[in-house]
């Protein structure tokens, strides 16, 4: 049997828990998200790209679900995507390149997905509007997700099917209603 979640971030875990609990391998769970999320390190990651990409937190978020709720999930790899962090501006860039390079040193990623991974923090460090944000209480994986989408012409549908091969997620386990954003000018009657 097939179920479909809508939601948000946080709203389907409890369901994709109680479904793995008791239907655990005779049902197949997909999560259908928007990501027009824009708070904590999510909002701060979209300012960074000048409102190009959507959040990436709700799709984070539904991705580490499905991975904690696998047989054989990596206790280093759910570590990452969970990690927040606090430094300087200055301390970010090597932070984040430090804790990429520790799933690869610890065998939780391979060679290939690595170098893929720190394109995407540079992709995301490189951007000017990088250095201008507070790095407190910040998503290491929101920067990733977020270099991810940019290195693909800002789709985070990308960025997610590429999380999707690293943690050995099912294709097409958690999907966007959109991969665009909407402005207001988009919303408005002519």
């Amino acid at each position: 049997m097939k179920v479909l979640i809508f939601s948000g971030g946080t709203g389907s875990i409890a369901l994709q828990t109680g479904f793995a609990g008791i239907y655990r391998g005779l049902i197949d769970v997909q999560i259908l998200t928007n990501c027009y999320d824009n708070g904590k390190s999510t909002g701060a990651v979209r300012q960074v790209f000048d409102g190009k990409i959507l959040g990436p937190s709700d799709l984070r978020k539904n991705q580490t679900t499905q991975y904690r709720l696998k047989q054989n999930f990596n206790e280093t790899i759910l570590k990452f995507l969970e990690k927040r962090f606090d430094c300087q501006i200055d301390e970010a860039y090597d932070f984040c390149i430090g804790e990429v390079n520790l799933l690869n040193y610890e065998k939780a990623i391979s060679t290939e997905q690595q170098v893929v991974l720190i394109r995407a923090v540079k992709e995301f460090f490189k951007q000017p509007k990088s250095k201008q944000i507070t790095y407190h209480d910040f998503s290491l994986s929101n920067i990733v997700y977020a270099g991810l989408a940019a290195l693909n012409g800002n789709s985070l549908s990308a960025a997610g099917k590429f999380m999707e091969d690293v943690l050995g997620l099912p294709a097409d386990s958690v999907i966007l209603n959109d991969d665009k954003e909407i402005s207001f000018a988009d919303t408005t009657e002519v």
